[in-house]
């Protein structure tokens, strides 16, 4: 039997949006709305130090503490600064100086909060930051594994040590993806406690799109750095014109590689198919995919993809690559699948549904994702995590 109680949980993650950086980290951020009454919630979001004059926001000032309304819920929301070098020099240090910077502020609110549980969102650097801090103050943890390339760092001789003690001190490991629970275990790991929660989204306050005779509008939704893949499936819309077979294409978002995709469109002769539209807000897109036909991501890593379930969500079919967390999402029923880092396989896989349109229905690929996705359902399956780490000591204590 577990007892119920209200719990006090510390969010600590990096990715979450703050003045300088509004649309970051939304896929932490929007879960909390949804929790249920027993569980309060404060957030600790760090950020390094001069955030704001990198951003290019010079005159910008990241208040230390904010406080947000979700739904009925008021949060605290702290952002503890941290030293970060640029081009991720002293890459190993970063834990440390997180766990640094942001251990006064954790140990004040566990002062006057009494936390029971610390749920941290990526292994490193903070989770490595998390563990000391938790060490310290003889506090529980968990831990959201999100990373699509957790083996990479787990390859490294400096970051590796810390993970593995990030990972055999939680209380319990979350993995986003089924690829991500696989790349836990085949780094060593297969003994852990992992468990797959997905993330989430509000169903209902996705547009539900009407399908058309036949597909010609396609969005990307996404950064915009190489490994996405844009650059790949521009060449693939290339192609296409060739033979007579014409799309639109709409890229929302930015990033350091805009200015290279740009001068590609015009190279290929695509300036008129391919839209730039830059970031837009969670709202908007929800807003806005109802528009389209098709969302592609041509990524070549991973470790889920929020869009593609947004996408499901308002009924549209998606084109996506084996690149781990995709193949955990989409089915026959809601898109198709190719190999990543392939121009070839992405003209195939538009041609594949552009020919095979009316197969894909908007009703049964949104019903899909309700089932599979809602935000509701996977919040509540969190909650409950809480309660069986929290509660473990009472019921023991009890029996």
């Amino acid at each position: 039997m577990i007892l119920m109680k209200n719990v006090h949980i510390l969010i600590y993650s990096e990715e979450f949006p703050n003045p300088a950086e509004p649309t970051r980290g939304t896929f932490v951020e929007r879960n909390l709305p949804f929790f249920p009454d027993y569980v309060d919630i404060k957030v600790i979001a760090p950020i390094p130090f001069l955030l704001a004059k990198r951003r290019g926001k010079r005159n910008l000032t990241i208040p230390h503490k904010e406080i947000k309304q979700y739904g009925k819920r008021e949060t605290e929301i702290y952002h503890p600064r941290y030293i970060l070098f640029p081009r991720n020099f002293f890459r190993p240090l970063i834990g440390i100086f997180q766990y640094l910077f942001a251990f006064k502020t954790i140990q004040k609110i566990n002062e006057i909060w009494l936390i029971d549980l610390i749920h941290v969102h990526f292994s490193y650097p903070a989770g490595a930051a998390v563990r000391m801090i938790c060490e310290r103050l003889k506090l529980k943890y968990i831990v959201t594994e999100h990373r699509g390339a957790i083996d990479n760092f787990l390859q490294n001789r400096y970051l590796r040590p810390q993970i593995k003690q990030t990972y055999r001190q939680a209380e319990r490991i979350i993995a986003v993806s089924e690829f991500t629970r696989k790349q836990i275990q085949k780094a060593g790991f297969d003994n852990l406690p992992v468990e797959i929660i997905p993330n989430g989204i509000q169903i209902q306050n996705f547009l539900m799109s009407t399908q058309k005779s036949e597909p010609s509008n396609l969005v990307y939704i996404g950064n915009l750095i190489p490994t996405k893949g844009i650059q790949l499936l521009i060449k693939a819309l290339a192609e296409l014109k060739q033979e007579g077979i014409n799309f639109q294409l709409d890229i929302i978002g930015d990033g350091k590689y805009k200015n290279v995709l740009q001068r590609l469109s015009k190279d290929l002769n695509l300036q008129n198919n391919i839209h730039f539209l830059g970031i837009k807000t969670p709202e908007e897109i929800c807003n806005l995919l109802s528009s389209y036909d098709i969302l592609v991501q041509p990524s070549l890593l991973e470790s889920f993809s929020i869009v593609l379930i947004e996408a499901m969500a308002a009924g549209l079919p998606v084109i996506a690559t084996r690149c781990g967390g995709p193949e955990f999402i989409v089915t026959e029923q809601t898109g198709i699948l190719v190999q990543p880092a392939s121009v070839k396989e992405l003209v195939s896989g538009l041609k594949y549904m552009k020919d095979n349109w009316q197969k894909y229905d908007p009703i049964q690929i949104s019903g899909y994702t309700a089932a599979n996705y809602d935000i509701v359902l996977l919040t509540q399956k969190i909650s409950t995590l809480y309660l069986n780490v929290t509660c473990a000591e009472d019921n023991n204590d009890e029996r």
